[in-house]
């Protein structure tokens, strides 16, 4: 009944998990994911039973060898008195066979290098040649009955011990037991009288040893399915209970999403609320705008009905028509009728719909004022009648027109307007078989002026010029400015080209009257250019740049105010411009350098100055391409370089001198006319640190016709402390006039005198006087144009300042260094 029940137990226990887990494999099979592998649960038992099986048996193997090594041992020496040599063999195997069951143990510890051995099955063979080891001790006890009775009492020790340690192989124990007890049983029978007894006890004690082995093997592997009954069911209720927490915090991400939506959904009804709110206040604000911007617009706004009557109207509708906020304004159609001409549609139509669409109408009224009407019907059959006053608009396109055809400052004809006549005289010299004379003019200097007396009086010389040329041609003659200081002239039905010379004869006569420009009074020249339909060409184009480039022409040799177009002069401004070209090329690529020219004392021994001079190239000479530099206008830019590399060339120079040296440096007349350029050459030498007593400034003879900018200009070199020459003195016959009114250091006389002086007597005069007329203005005099060892001896009788190719060529500054280091 004991057995029954606990087996009830069990079964019932198996069931209740049994139900347990179908339902949460039938809960987990729903849920889990399908990537799950399943695996039977027999196979499951079967698998982890053997497995734990095996472990439990090898955990418990040493206690058991070391019982069985203590019983053997005690064996041998309860009988070590009988001195059985096969005692002492035996105990040699049955160590040995419990060293093979320790090598099997250790083999099994270490079965990561053993995994594919059977222990189990290596571990009975050991075991059970343990057993019979064991066993064979029953044929050394023959007819000893001390030995019979102790290896009873031995093996009931050894077997006791063993269902403990050996049940977990239930097979193998009970063939162990049995191995041990048949030959003792046999033997016990065999001696006969009480060992017969002892034999029925040992029977007895083999067969419940059995029943023991066997019911401990029983209840370990229930209790082993049970426990891993258990654990499976763990593991299934650890996963559902992680399937319940993963599916709790889905639904508390769900619940928190939802809690999230709903705010959101507060959030935006909030937002739309106040946007609505915002939306009125906004249209509130844009109808008030709108409002403003009706009453604002310079147009006249009329709202009326489809009946004529006014609606609504703007506040440009009573500035437009004068009229006061107070009037009534429905008697504004009698008086938009008395104002529109009766034939006009609209004195018929408004305020009414004249149409079934939108409409434009021009009306000009009777008090001379021209408006637009615009008609806008809207879907209400309501008319939006917008009017526009554009009498001032038409007046300035009147005005408009006049200034495109027209220059605004001089009130000439402009480019614009000169090409369509050019066209058409074109058109009537072919007809009429004449000459047509296109004229260039080019007032001289005219930057100069406008950069230093300013913009102001420039355009007052402009329009002074302009009113000249219209004074001073026929009405038939026509002028036009094209840009700048250019303004051109066509004369036509010419017959011969000389006829054109006096009426450039007359504005040459013109021009040498002074003009006063504010406090400033100034003689204004300029360069005249002439090209000839059809002599010169038939195109527009080319008439106008081949009379340009007479005149400038004209300017370029300053002789000639007046030059005609011929083909050499094509070629010529040709190879000018490809100069010009070059020399700027070269500039920029640092292709230019400076050489100095020494002028001596009067002994002939001594460098009192250096004159700094610019070369290019060895074959081109100075006045080659400075001329060219001048009228491309870059030669300023050419001068601040010089400048500024000389100043540097004398703060070099000044740590070998041992006595004072000036560096003279040619100014340009264009320069001499522009203060401001007077100014950038002192920033430059104050920016370099060049004292000014080591500078000295050249002029031109020619320089000197423009008095009021040289006095100004040595007005600035004094107050800077430069000192001041006057270069190639004698090649102008008004020079010895204006010496009196400048004062200056140096009177540099041209090479002329000298050369003449060595062999004519009135020429060594004249060089007398000259030097006698500067010595009397406390100037010094230096003779240039040295050449010969005679116009050297002939200069030192004047004891005067030397210079020429005769003492010194220009020198590099290297050759310059070497030349003054030995002196």
């Amino acid at each position: 009944m004991s057995k029954n029940y606990k087996y009830n137990n069990l079964e019932g226990i198996e069931r209740f998990g049994s139900d347990i887990s179908t339902q949460l494999d039938s809960q987990l099979q729903t849920h889990l994911p399908s990537s799950i592998e399943h695996i039977p649960l027999e196979h499951h038992k079967k698998r982890d039973k053997d497995e734990e099986l095996l472990a439990m048996l090898f955990s418990n193997i040493p206690l058991s060898l070391l019982g069985e090594l203590i019983a053997s041992l005690i064996f041998v020496k309860i009988v070590h008195i009988t001195e059985n040599i096969f005692i002492e063999k035996w105990l040699y195997f049955e160590i040995s066979g419990l060293f093979v069951q320790l090598l099997v143990v250790l083999m099994y510890y270490n079965r990561d290098n053993f995994s594919k051995l059977p222990y189990l099955y290596y571990y009975k063979i050991s075991l059970a040649l343990t057993y019979i080891n064991i066993a064979c001790l029953t044929l050394y006890t023959f007819n000893n009955n001390t030995l019979i009775i102790s290896l009873g009492i031995v093996y009931i020790a050894l077997t006791s011990g063993g269902s403990l340690f050996h049940c977990y192989t239930k097979n193998t124990h009970i063939f162990y037991i049995a191995s041990i007890f048949i030959p003792y049983i046999f033997l016990c029978l065999a001696q006969g009288g009480e060992f017969i007894f002892i034999g029925i006890g040992a029977l007895i004690y083999m067969v419940v040893s059995m029943y023991a082995s066997n019911l401990l093997y029983f209840y370990l592997v229930q209790s082993l399915e049970l426990s891993f009954i258990k654990h499976k069911r763990l593991n299934k209720i650890m996963r559902f209970r992680e399937l319940l927490n993963r599916k709790q915090r889905s639904l508390t991400l769900q619940k928190n999403k939802q809690i999230k939506l709903e705010k959101e959904l507060l959030t935006l009804n909030e937002t739309m609320l106040a946007g609505h709110q915002l939306l009125s206040q906004k249209k509130q604000e844009t109808l008030n705008i709108l409002d403003i911007a009706y009453n604002s617009i310079n147009e006249v706004v009329i709202k009326t009905k489809e009946t004529g009557e006014i609606i609504k109207v703007n506040d440009s509708f009573f500035k437009c028509f004068q009229l006061s906020h107070h009037e009534n304004v429905q008697d504004f159609v009698r008086y938009f009728h008395s104002i529109v001409p009766q034939h006009h549609p609209l004195h018929r139509f408004f305020p009414f719909t004249p149409h079934c669409f939108d409409a434009d109408f021009l009306l000009q009224t009777l008090d001379n004022k021209t408006y637009e009407v615009h008609l806008k019907i809207t879907h209400n059959k309501e008319n939006i009648w917008i009017i526009n006053e554009i009498t001032e608009k038409i007046e300035q396109a009147t005005s408009k027109d006049h200034l495109m055809h027209y220059d605004e400052l001089t009130s000439l004809p402009n480019r614009h307007h000169f090409y369509k006549t050019l066209q058409t005289y074109i058109e009537e010299s072919k007809q009429s078989n004449t000459l047509l004379a296109v004229i260039f003019i080019d007032i001289d200097y005219f930057k100069m002026i406008n950069d230093s007396l300013g913009h102001q009086y420039g355009n007052q010389l402009l329009v002074y010029f302009g009113n000249l040329l219209r004074n001073t041609l026929d009405n038939k003659d026509y002028i036009a400015r094209l840009s700048g200081d250019e303004f051109i002239c066509l004369i036509k039905n010419l017959t011969y080209k000389s006829d054109i010379d006096s009426t450039i004869e007359k504005i040459q006569k013109a021009l040498k009257k002074k003009v006063n420009l504010g406090p400033n009074t100034i003689s204004i020249q300029a360069s005249f250019g002439v090209s000839y339909y059809p002599c010169d060409s038939q195109s527009e184009n080319e008439l106008i740049s081949r009379a340009d480039s007479a005149m400038y022409h004209a300017k370029k040799k300053k002789t000639e105010y007046y030059v005609r177009y011929h083909p050499d002069l094509t070629k010529e401004n040709k190879q000018t411009h490809q100069m010009g070209t070059e020399l700027k090329n070269a500039f920029h690529s640092k292709l230019l350098h400076l050489v100095y020219q020494p002028v001596f004392s009067a002994n002939a021994k001594t460098i009192e100055k250096l004159e700094v001079l610019i070369r290019w190239r060895d074959e081109a000479p100075p006045s080659s391409f400075i001329p060219i530099a001048e009228q491309l206008g870059f030669f300023h830019e050419i001068s601040l370089w010089l400048m500024e590399e000389a100043c540097k060339a004398r703060i070099t120079l000044d740590k070998i001198l041992t006595s004072p040296l000036k560096f003279t440096i040619n100014l340009s007349t264009s320069q001499v006319q522009n203060p401001k350029h007077m100014f950038q050459l002192i920033e430059i030498m104050n920016h370099t640190g060049c004292r000014p007593e080591w500078i000295e400034f050249e002029i031109k003879e020619q320089a000197l016709s423009y008095m009021e900018y040289t006095k100004m200009l040595i007005s600035i070199a004094q107050k800077h402390g430069i000192a001041l020459s006057i270069d190639n003195f004698g090649t102008g016959i008004s020079s010895l006039s204006l010496l009196k009114n400048i004062p200056f250091d140096t009177l540099k006389l041209d090479k002329q005198f000298i050369q003449h002086a060595h062999h004519e007597k009135k020429g060594q005069s004249i060089l007398a006087s000259l030097i006698h007329l500067a010595h009397q203005m406390n100037s010094r005099v230096c003779i240039c144009g040295i050449e010969t060892k005679d116009q050297l001896r002939q200069a030192q009788k004047e004891h005067c300042l030397l210079q020429g190719f005769y003492l010194s060529k220009p020198l590099d500054f290297i050759s310059l260094s070497k030349i003054i280091g030995k002196s």
